[in-house]
Formats: structure tokens, sequence, C-alpha cells
């Protein structure tokens, strides 16, 4: 018997009925991943927004600013 990670059993050529749920089982695990991936954007976006508006609310400071750009080209590239 041979294995795909740790836990996925990779089942014999001759029990299609296996593979087919490990087909299965790969999809759903891929979905569900992709959709946590997608959450984790959204909450990352969701949180330099905040942090933004909280270092614009403060007023001008140099280092303030600087931090604000940093945020802002991070929201960029992770959005």
């Amino acid at each position: 018997m041979y294995f795909l990670g740790p836990t996925i059993q990779i089942p014999p050529k001759s029990k299609p009925k296996e593979w087919a749920k490990l087909y299965d089982a790969l999809i759903e695990f891929r979905q569900e991943f992709a959709k946590k991936h997608e959450i984790g954007k959204v909450k990352l976006r969701h949180e330099l927004e905040k942090a933004i508006s909280e270092l614009e609310q403060r007023g001008y400071n140099k280092e303030r600013e600087k931090l604000i750009k940093e945020y802002e080209e991070r929201l960029r590239r992770h959005t």
C-alpha cells in the first residue's frame, strides 16, 4: 500500500471505486482550501484597511506616512 502524504492511501489499480472516492476527496479538499485561502485574503484586506484608516486619523507624522504607504503597497500586492 502506498500513501499520498501522511494520511491519504493510494488504492490498488484494480479498485476503481476506491480511486473514485480518492478523486472526490481530493476535489473536496482543494475546494475547501481555496475557500479558506479566499477568506484569509479578505481578512488581510480588512485588517490593512483598518490600520490605514486608524493611522490617517492620527494626523501627519513622517514615520506614520511611511507606514501608511507601506500598508497601501501591501494592500495593492495582496488584492
